[in-house]
């Protein structure tokens, strides 16, 4: 399992892993990321600290770990090859390792000791030596495939980038890599999967809107919601994947306009009515308050990186909060939002002062509107009202005490 953190609640989840029995307290108090595995006789442990160094010790049956040796690693040992690198994930195979960073660059590491031929399964040249230390796959070196999912075979990768593309690398006896030859051709450097037909989107939302049977305003909204994911994309690079759903591409066919963006596990709405639904004993209560806090940190990060590029949602609501299927590698949150349709650009004002100014009426969900958008007068704060709101849905407070302005004692 895979776990980053920045708060004391990782420090609880480390201590139920005996591996890190070894490992000295102070070290332990600086990790912000670790990865607990099995190689088959026993547990390794990858992890990063907080000055963003890497160290690796466990069982290493099969030199997995990277270091130039088979067998146990007693203490944590560093990992000179990811140092530095600003790492945020790593996945494993049989005797290989994955790390990525958060440019979705790839850094391969392990040994080949039972596989009588190098399989390709390190995506890179290991001509020259048996022991393959930490080093970065020429193949994703610049960081422009950006990376959605990662699944890693006994002796073959295959990875799902942001556009839909997938890549594979690695043994291809049975054709799990998806191309070359059965038993011949193992794929030692990374090659884009050919789907039939050009298909190469996977696990994408597609919507269909007939703009025919719209009425103006959802015409408009429709098509704003479009233009908006778009400058989104365009203007601010790829962290906005961390804090906006994911657009992928839109067009016009038939009086129909389709978007497809990426594939969200559910709504926040979904799963508060789920959580709410579940009994809870008093020990599981202070799991679900953390659970909670989470949540509502990671929503308000999604509305400030929205104000911060000067835009204002509009119609903030648990329906447009949506959960990410996989994580993208250079994040380590699962929280986007959706339903750009009435967002509003305010970039010739002031993030941090903003006065009021003169905008369209009514805009968003009623049940979480505030007052002032019933106006045509208001401005960045109005989402801020929408987030109070849905905080207190997720702590199963009374919403009545903040619509109705009551003062609570």
């Amino acid at each position: 399992m895979s776990l980053f953190a920045a708060d004391a609640a990782l420090g609880s989840i480390i201590n139920n892993f005996t591996i890190f029995a070894k490992v000295p307290d102070t070290l332990k108090q600086q990790i912000k990321l670790f990865y607990v595995f099995d190689d088959g006789v026993g547990h390794n442990v990858v992890f990063v600290t907080s000055d963003d160094s890497v160290y690796g010790m466990g069982i290493n049956v099969d030199g997995e770990l990277g270091f130039d040796n088979i067998g146990p690693v007693e203490s944590a040992r560093l990992m000179s090859g990811l140092c530095q690198q600003n790492i945020r994930k790593f996945f494993h195979g049989s005797l290989f390792v994955l790390a990525i960073d958060e440019r979705s660059r790839i850094y391969s590491f392990g040994h080949l000791s039972w596989v009588p031929q190098d399989d390709g399964q390190l995506g890179r040249d290991t001509s020259g030596d048996d022991f393959y230390k930490p080093t970065l796959l020429p193949y994703f070196s610049n960081g422009n495939i950006k990376i959605s999912q990662v699944s890693c075979g006994n002796v073959h990768t295959l990875i799902l980038a942001a556009n839909g593309q997938v890549h594979g690398w690695g043994g291809n006896k049975h054709g799990q890599v998806g191309c070359g030859k059965l038993d011949s051709d193992n794929v030692s450097d990374p090659k884009i999967i050919v789907f039939p037909d050009g298909h190469q989107n996977i696990k994408l939302s597609r919507q269909k809107r007939i703009l025919t049977r719209l009425d103006a305003k959802s015409k408009e909204n429709i098509l704003n919601e479009a233009s908006n994911l778009i400058t989104l994309r365009n203007e601010f690079s790829t962290d906005y994947q961390m804090y906006v759903i994911d657009y992928v591409n839109s067009w016009l066919e038939n009086d129909c306009l389709y978007i497809e963006m990426e594939l969200c596990y559910d709504s926040l709405k979904n799963f508060l009515k789920v959580l709410q639904s579940v009994s809870e004993t008093e020990s599981e209560s202070g799991f679900r308050i953390r659970m909670g806090f989470e949540i509502l940190i990671e929503l308000t990060e999604c509305v400030q990186y929205l104000h911060d590029h000067h835009i204002i949602h509009r119609d903030l609501k648990p329906d447009n909060v949506l959960i990410a299927r996989h994580i993208q590698m250079n994040q380590t949150r699962y929280l986007k939002l959706c339903d750009l349709g009435v967002s509003k650009d305010f970039r010739n004002l002031d993030s941090f002062s903003m006065s009021a100014v003169q905008q369209t009426q009514e805009v968003g969900s009623p049940d979480y509107m505030a007052p002032e958008a019933e106006e045509d007068s208001y401005n960045h704060k109005i989402d801020i009202y929408s987030l109070a709101l849905i905080g207190a849905e997720i702590f199963g407070f009374n919403k009545k005490n903040i619509t109705q302005g009551k003062k609570l004692d």
